[in-house]
C-alpha cells in the first residue's frame, strides 16, 4: 500500500492520475450525449442534479435499462469492435452478513477507463456502444 502511494505521490503517478480523471470526465460526457433518454440504455445517475466532475476519481459509468439477454448482445457487439465491458452484478447478499440486506439493483454494463486509453478510445467505445445499442432496441 505505501509502494502504491510513492508512486502516486511521484510526477509520473501525478500526470496518470490526472489522465485518469480527464478520461473519466469525458467517458461520463460522451455517455451522458450518446444515451440521453431517448436509447434503450441510460446513465445510472443521470436522473440526479449532480456536477459530473464530482466524480473525477470514479473511472466508470453503469448504463442500465435492458434485460439480461440484450446486455450481453451489447457486450458481444461492443467486443466485436474491439472494446470490452462487462455486465454489472450487485454482491450477494450473504457475501457480507454483517451489513443489511441490498436493494435489488437492476443489470448494468459497467464501462471503464483507464489512464492508458486516449480520447479517441473513449469516443470510440461511446460509439461502438450506441451503435450496439440501437441494433439491439431493433
Amino acid at each position: 500500500a505505501l509502494a502504491a502511494l510513492d508512486i502516486l505521490d511521484s510526477s509520473e503517478g501525478q500526470k496518470r492520475l490526472s489522465k485518469l480523471r480527464s478520461n473519466a470526465s469525458l467517458l461520463r460526457k460522451e455517455l451522458a450525449k450518446a444515451f440521453d433518454g431517448d436509447a434503450l440504455l441510460s446513465v445510472v445517475g443521470t436522473n440526479i442534479e449532480v456536477d459530473l466532475e464530482d466524480d473525477l476519481d470514479v473511472p466508470f459509468v453503469l448504463l442500465e435499462g435492458a434485460s439480461s439477454k440484450t446486455l450481453d448482445a451489447i457486450i458481444d457487439a461492443a467486443y466485436a469492435s474491439g472494446y470490452a465491458v462487462s455486465l454489472a452484478t450487485p454482491p450477494a447478499d450473504d457475501a457480507a452478513p454483517a451489513l443489511p440486506p441490498l436493494k435489488n439493483k437492476p443489470l448494468a454494463l459497467r464501462v471503464t477507463t483507464t489512464a492508458d486509453h486516449d480520447a479517441a478510445d473513449v469516443k470510440g467505445l461511446v460509439a461502438a456502444l450506441a451503435k450496439a445499442s440501437a441494433k439491439a432496441s431493433a
